[in-house]
């Protein structure tokens, strides 16, 4: 239930998402479900499918083609009710059959555990031969057979003789049997032909009887199998299964902005809160946008609810049925009781889902800032794609600018390899945390500038782009001096620059404007680097001489934005500034 569920909740969305996105209107029709994304074949515009081989929906473009669709993060969902009591395991009981032990469980046989091949065993047979009775004896590979003499004439009795030594035979296969009595051979008996009718023979000592074996039920083991008063073996419960894939969330921090990392086994996946922006200057009134479809859910009872957008039917979110009874087992581990979810209808806003009795998601009528960056759907209000690599960032007003609110990732590269841009210790995490340093050759994008160290070119004035996205520049001096106006002036503006966490020695900002500055650190000319939580380095266009330029710093002691130069060949974080 929890998978239809969700995965009508990201198609209902799916659909409320894209009849506001862009221009054009997308005419949703519903979700089919396909075993691939294959099966699903040449789509026209609006089409979704829910592909069953990668869990994935997908919608049809303006462009005829599929694209994945990916929600953001619902709530958590709320901790299932404690799991009904499973049924008593079948009591199992165990029989002697004639090669062994037979286990049977609830009236089912389950096993036989039958007589090992420890040592060659030897089985006797009756037969009849030409009217006289004998035993056939095999064992192994290897008969002998031993008849029984014809009755002969009652004999006289004879004196009772002494006690003779004690004699064993050894088996030489079909060809004769060693007699050996007190430890000495005494004869050789060779296999002859059947001589004539014998005088009957003694009566034979009668065999001792052959050990029975029993099971007895040990509680949490098993049955226990003993054969002759002797424990032979030990037939043990069967374990739980292991079990299967769970994910898991994790709260987590990066650069001062919350989240949660999402774990399933091996896969990894990270969703980050958005910064809270200031209040933006009220704009001119728009022309009112069409009224998007508001969609409700209408209950089937307890089998059902039916989700429809603008009058239309999208989905039907089924309540599982229940199973076929299965044959009855050992003791279970009790399990969580599946969720139920219901769609409430909120008037303006669009339908509420809950699942459990908690609120996991809201499918909210048309939004317009809904866009697309690569295969990943994000608020344009919040934040901006870079077409380069896909990446998104968060943006703020403040004053009269619009700043990036997260440092630059972008890998710069010269004639197609990584040229003057670093991570931290080179690694990936880091990366993703504090963003990139760049030297200012590469900040400045000096293979189309001719900027660099050693030369000085026309970048002391504001539009320079730089490694910056499209329709963004490197900011120059006079625009980080704006800045610092508009946060409270310069000897306040690194109180209001800096992350509220991540800061050494409660060297931590207030963040007051959503400018998130991180303390990503630097790297210095020779190569060496500042180690992240005390300072923060950003470039500007504005240079020195052939040799130096000027970057901001922020640190952990002071609450001051300070402009200085620097060697070029320094390594430091790039904010952009929109054109």
């Amino acid at each position: 239930m929890k998978q239809i569920a969700w995965i009508a909740c990201v198609a209902a969305a799916a659909a409320l998402f894209l009849a506001g996105c862009g221009d054009e209107t997308t005419n949703v029709v519903g979700v089919r479900t396909v075993a691939s994304l294959e099966e699903a074949g040449k789509c026209d515009v609006g089409d979704m499918v829910f592909d069953l081989e990668d869990s994935q929906v997908y919608v049809c473009g303006a462009n005829d083609e599929w694209s994945a669709l990916k929600g953001e993060k619902g709530d958590d969902g709320a901790d299932g009710a404690p799991g009904e009591k499973g049924d008593d395991g079948a009591s199992c009981v165990a029989r002697s059959v004639g090669d062994g032990v037979e286990v049977s469980c609830g009236g089912v046989v389950i096993d036989t555990v039958r007589d090992g091949a420890a040592g060659e065993s030897c089985a006797l047979a009756s037969i009849v031969v030409n009217g006289l009775d004998g035993v056939e004896i095999a064992c192994g590979a290897r008969k002998d057979t031993v008849m029984n003499g014809a009755q002969g004439i009652q004999g006289v009795k004879g004196d009772d003789g002494a006690a003779g030594a004690s004699c064993s035979g050894v088996s030489l296969g079909d060809t004769a049997v060693i007699i050996s009595c007190g430890g000495v051979v005494v004869d050789t008996l060779i296999d002859g032909h059947d001589g004539a009718q014998g005088p009957q023979g003694i009566q034979g000592v009668t065999g001792a009887d052959g050990s029975s074996c029993t099971g007895r039920a040990i509680d949490g083991v098993g049955i226990e199998i003993s054969c002759g008063g002797a424990v032979v073996d030990t037939l043990r419960n069967g374990q739980d299964g292991a079990p299967g894939e769970s994910c898991t969330l994790a709260s987590i921090e990066v650069g001062g902005v919350h989240g949660v990392e999402i774990s399933c086994g091996a896969r990894k996946d990270t969703v980050m809160n958005g910064a809270q922006g200031i209040q933006g200057v009220q704009g001119e009134p728009g022309t009112p946008g069409a009224a998007g479809a508001g969609c409700s859910g209408v209950s089937l009872g307890d089998t059902a609810v039916i989700i429809s957008c603008g009058g239309v039917v999208v989905d039907t979110l089924f309540n599982g049925k229940n199973g076929a009874q299965g044959p009855q087992g050992i003791q279970g581990v009790r399990g969580e009781a599946g969720q139920s979810c219901t769609g409430l209808v909120i008037d303006g806003v669009g339908i509420e889902i809950s699942c459990g009795g908690v609120v996991v998601d809201t499918l909210r009528n048309g939004n317009n800032n809904v866009r697309f960056c690569g295969d990943v759907v994000y608020d344009s209000s919040v934040r901006f794609c870079d077409e380069r690599d896909s990446a998104l960032y968060r943006w703020v007003v403040i004053g009269s600018q619009t700043w990036m609110a997260e440092n630059l990732r972008y890998e710069y590269k010269s004639n197609g390899s990584t040229y003057g841009n670093w991570c931290f210790n080179d690694s990936a995490e880091y990366c993703a945390r504090y963003g990139r340093f760049y030297s200012w050759a590469a900040a400045l994008d000096s293979a189309t500038t001719g900027c660099g160290f050693g030369g000085e070119c026309d970048a002391n004035v504001a539009g320079v782009r730089g490694v910056c996205p499209d329709g963004w520049h490197l900011p120059s001096g006079r625009e980080w001096g704006d800045l610092f106006d508009a946060v409270g002036g310069q000897s306040a503006a690194g109180l209001a620059l800096k992350t509220s966490s991540g800061w050494l020695d409660d060297g931590d900002g207030t963040d007051a404007y959503g400018f998130s500055a991180v303390p990503a650190g630097g790297r210095e000319y020779d190569g060496s680097q500042t180690v992240p939580g005390k300072s923060a380095f950003f470039w500007s266009t504005t240079q020195g001489n052939a040799s130096f330029a000027y970057a901001v710093k922020l640190s952990y002691d002071d609450a001051a934005a300070n402009q200085d130069r620097y060697v070029k060949y320094n390594g430091f974080s790039v904010r952009c500034v929109k054109n």
